[in-house]
C-alpha cells in the first residue's frame, strides 16, 4: 500500500546536486517496473510516493525523518538541565547533622552558613556500628536510622556509604563518624605500696570514695581530644582528687595511657579500666527539587547526541523515463550526513534495482 507524503514535500527538491546519483537502462516497460520498484521500496522505506507522467513515473521515498529532532533534543536538554540546576540552587539545601547513638535530631546545620534549619520531623539514630581492617582503617560503618513524625515511626533503614535514607525528597547520606565520651566507666585504684587494686564505677558529674581510704574522686568531664603539652592524648578523663583538709589535686587520665597517673605520685595510681565506647554518626543531608529534571536532561542529551551523530535522514528519488529501447532509470539519494556507509547503502539499493558498475 502506498504511503503518501504531506503536501509540503516537493519532489524536485530531492533531485541531484548533492549526494548520490546513478543511471542505468532497463528493457522492461514502465508499468512493469513501477510494480516491481514500488514493491521493493515499500519493504525498505516506510514513507514513499509514486506519480505517473507522460514518459514514465517518479518515486520519492525517505526514512529517518524524525532524526532531525536530534538537534532539537540536544538544545532542549540543555534548557532542562539549566532549569533543574536553577530549582536546586533556589529551593534546595545542603547540610549536615551529627547524632549520637540512642539520640535524635530535628534540625540540621546548613553548610557554609551559621544557620540551622528544622526538618519537620525527628531523625533517630538507634545504633551505630563500625568495623575495621587489621591495619585499623575503617572497613564499613553503618547507622540504623528511624524517621519519627507525629510520634510515629514512618520509615527505618540501615544506611552505609552511598546507600542513603530518603524521605520526602530529603537524602540522608552516611558521611562520617566519631567517638563520643562514654557516659559511665570503671576506674582502677592501685595502692602504690601494697599493690592492692580496687575497682569503682563512676559517671560524669558524680563523686566516689576509694574503699578503705578517705580519698574522693570527682569526675568533671571526659574530653574527646585532650591536649597534653601540645600533644593529642585522645579521650581523657578529667577530674579532681581530694581528701578532707587537703588541697584538691587535678586528675588527668588519658584512656590510651593507663600508667600516666603514676606521675602524680599519689597514694593510689588511678587508671581507666573499662568503658563502653560510644559513637556519633555524621550525616550529610541534601534536598534538590530539580534533580529529576537534571536526570531527564542528561538522558535527553545523550539520546539527542546519539541520534544527531549516529542516525541519518535519508531520501531517495527515482525517475523512470521510457525511450525506444526500454527505460532509463535515474536514482538520486541525499542524506543528512553523507558518509561511506550512505554511499554503500545507495549502491546496494541501485544494484538491487538493476544498476551495474
Amino acid at each position: 500500500m502506498e504511503n503518501s507524503f504531506s503536501d509540503k514535500i516537493n519532489i524536485p527538491s530531492v533531485r541531484p546536486g548533492k549526494g548520490y546519483s546513478a543511471e542505468f537502462k532497463d528493457a522492461r516497460d514502465p508499468d512493469k517496473l513501477k510494480s516491481v520498484y514500488e514493491r521493493y521500496i515499500s519493504k525498505r522505506y516506510y514513507r514513499y510516493r509514486s506519480e505517473s507522467n507522460a514518459n514514465g513515473f517518479l518515486i520519492v521515498a525517505e526514512k529517518g525523518r524524525w532524526t532531525r529532532l536530534g538537534v532539537t533534543a540536544v538544545h532542549l536538554s540543555i534548557l532542562i538541565l539549566l532549569v533543574g540546576a536553577l530549582l536546586g540552587s533556589l529551593f534546595g539545601f545542603d547540610g549536615y547533622v551529627n547524632i549520637a547513638e540512642g539520640e535524635s535530631a530535628d534540625r540540621i546545620q546548613l553548610r557554609n552558613s551559621n544557620m540551622s534549619m528544622p526538618l519537620g520531623f525527628e531523625l533517630v539514630c538507634e545504633d551505630f556500628e563500625v568495623s575495621f581492617y587489621n591495619s585499623g582503617t575503617p572497613k564499613e560503618y553503618k547507622s540504623r536510622l528511624h524517621i519519627v513524625e507525629d510520634g510515629k515511626t514512618v520509615t527505618s533503614k540501615d544506611i552505609i556509604v552511598n546507600d542513603p535514607l530518603r524521605y520526602k525528597g530529603i537524602n540522608f547520606f552516611q558521611s562520617s563518624y566519631g567517638n563520643i565520651p562514654p557516659r559511665e566507666l570503671t576506674l582502677n585504684f592501685t595502692h602504690r605500696e601494697t599493690g592492692e587494686m580496687t575497682r569503682r564505677k563512676i559517671s560524669v558529674g558524680r563523686r566516689v570514695e576509694i574503699p578503705g581510704s578517705d580519698l574522693r574522686i570527682y569526675l568533671r568531664e571526659i574530653a574527646n581530644n585532650y591536649q597534653i603539652q601540645n600533644v593529642d592524648a585522645g579521650p581523657t578523663v578529667l577530674g579532681v582528687v581530694d581528701r578532707p583538709g587537703e588541697k584538691p589535686t587535678e586528675l588527668v587520665l588519658p584512656i590510651r595511657f593507663p600508667s600516666f597517673d603514676k606521675t602524680r605520685n599519689g597514694e593510689y595510681t588511678i587508671a581507666v579500666g573499662s568503658y563502653d565506647q560510644l559513637y556519633y554518626t555524621g550525616l550529610q543531608v541534601t534536598y534538590d527539587p530539580g534533580i529529576l529534571l537534571v536526570y531527564a536532561g542528561f538522558i535527553l542529551l545523550i539520546l539527542g547526541c546519539y541520534v544527531s551523530f549516529f542516525m541519518t535522514h535519508d531520501k531517495v528519488f527515482m525517475e523512470v523515463a521510457q525511450n525506444t529501447h526500454g527505460c532509463i532509470v535515474r536514482v538520486y539519494g541525499t542524506s543528512s550526513r553523507i558518509s561511506v556507509g550512505f554511499e554503500n547503502r545507495m549502491q546496494k539499493f541501485s544494484a538491487d534495482l538493476g544498476w551495474k558498475k
